[in-house]
């Protein structure tokens, strides 16, 4: 899924996203693979969806407080 994504020539400027990506946990085992995958998803939004840079917010290694931070950009919207 990390190669040869496909494009979209599209812009979807009505459609926001919220990406969380944690490999490490304090109470649970690592996750090695997660911000790989959350960077992959990223591009596979802007590229195939259309969903321009700026209707994106990728929260990534981050406990429970910066999520809820980085969900309260997203409530504005």
């Amino acid at each position: 899924m990390d190669v040869n994504i496909p494009q979209t020539k599209t812009e979807n400027n009505n459609t926001y996203v919220l990406i969380f990506a944690n490999e490490t946990y304090k109470y649970a085992a690592g996750v090695p693979f997660a911000l790989r995958d959350g960077e992959v998803f990223r591009q596979y939004c802007e590229q195939t969806l259309g969903i321009t840079a700026k209707n994106h917010i990728f929260v990534y290694n981050h406990g429970v407080s910066p999520i809820i931070s980085g969900i309260m950009p997203a409530m504005r919207i």
